[in-house]
């Protein structure tokens, strides 16, 4: 994309696009997605409904949906299956607004997200993070910020942004809850990689993101509702979905090897940190996918599936690096031990006992 199509991209008065990648998914959870869009307190916006190849009920949805509201500030997208990284991108081409954002179309944002979070002078970040919370039918969690309100990270606070980035009580790692300047995704060519649909795809993503941004802010609200539900893609055991996880850590930790810009002490800092992330994201696939109560694999299969990951590169890095002492919980702790001794009934056990966990709070 040369700099006349990028100028063109750029220019425009809307404030921000709200990115809705969907694929076969309830008409009335993207009705709820959208009718928090349209109750916004700020009117200069679009939505952008990317029909990612859904069956054709879900396609004739959205297109029902932007007639409702009979106004221009709905675009729909039909294209064939791209996956999600690959809807997302196309939003990403569509928009036409100063900052774009992503809401996944089984949760909803804020009324007040805009007013939240668009710069309130002519001083513009390059990206503006807001804060999530996780909404199960009868509770809800508050996640915690490791910043102040109106944090600022500069060029200069790069790394230190990264070492947030892969540090899981930082929450800041998903594609969305945060408002991103759209000439900037254009200027560095930053899209979701179409290879990793799915996984850890938001955070390979921010990683580049925020290796190319010269500045970001923290506000201190709560704009974005995750949304737990049981049928999530995100929580359904998948062994695609582990691969691709695997996949994403290991491209973050190749992208923290290859750029030049990065001091040898300071990507010692960031591997240790990547180990960390990573090490979460072992004991969730063991609890939440390899030995989840609804995966039915055999008992034989569920132990390839494990010795696999074990044999994988990401692991055999793992034992490599220093370990930072870092707190990760009792549950992901012993499970990462069991899995170091081959101990796999001990880690179905806890597999169960988390499901039943999340089973009561949903619903």
């Amino acid at each position: 994309m040369n700099h006349t199509e990028i100028d063109r991209l750029t220019d425009t008065d809307l404030k921000v696009s709200f990115i809705i990648p969907i694929f076969n998914i309830k008409e009335e959870l993207i009705e709820r997605c959208v009718n928090s869009i349209i109750n916004q307190t700020c009117s200069d916006f679009e939505i952008i409904l990317v029909d990612d190849g859904s069956e054709e009920m879900v396609a004739h949805s959205c297109d029902r949906l932007a007639k409702k509201y009979n106004n221009s500030q709905i675009v729909v997208v039909h294209q064939i299956n791209a996956g999600l990284s690959g809807a997302r991108n196309a939003g990403v081409l569509r928009a036409t607004g100063q900052y774009i954002t992503f809401v996944d179309p089984d949760d909803w944002i804020s009324a007040t997200f805009i007013e939240s979070l668009y710069p309130r002078d002519s001083n513009f970040p390059d990206v503006v993070l807001g804060k999530i919370q996780k909404d199960y039918p009868k509770k809800q969690f508050f996640y915690s910020y490791p910043f102040s309100n109106g944090e600022r990270f500069d060029r200069n606070d790069r790394v230190e942004l990264l070492k947030h980035l892969l540090d899981y009580d930082s929450h800041i790692y998903d594609a969305p809850g945060k408002i991103i300047r759209r000439d900037v995704i254009l200027k560095y060519q930053i899209f979701h990689d179409p290879k990793l649909s799915q996984g850890a795809e938001g955070l390979e993503f921010n990683f580049r993101l925020f290796l190319n941004i010269s500045n970001c802010v923290f506000e201190d609200k709560f704009v974005y509702h995750y949304c737990y539900t049981q049928d999530s893609i995100t929580t359904t055991p998948s062994e695609k979905n582990d691969k691709l996880i695997v996949a994403c850590f290991m491209k973050i930790y190749h992208e923290i090897e290859s750029d030049p810009s990065i001091k040898e002490e300071e990507k010692a800092d960031l591997k240790k940190c990547w180990v960390s992330r990573l090490n979460i994201a072992v004991s969730a696939i063991l609890i939440g996918s390899i030995f989840h109560p609804q995966n039915d694999a055999n008992w034989r299969m569920k132990k390839l599936r494990a010795l696999n990951l074990k044999s994988n590169e990401a692991y055999r890095l793992l034992q490599t690096i220093p370990t930072p002492s870092k707190n990760i919980g009792i549950a992901r702790t012993l499970t990462l031990y069991l899995f170091k001794k081959n101990l796999y009934p001990l880690i179905n056990l806890i597999s169960r006992i988390r499901y039943e966990q999340k089973r009561i709070l949903s619903r």
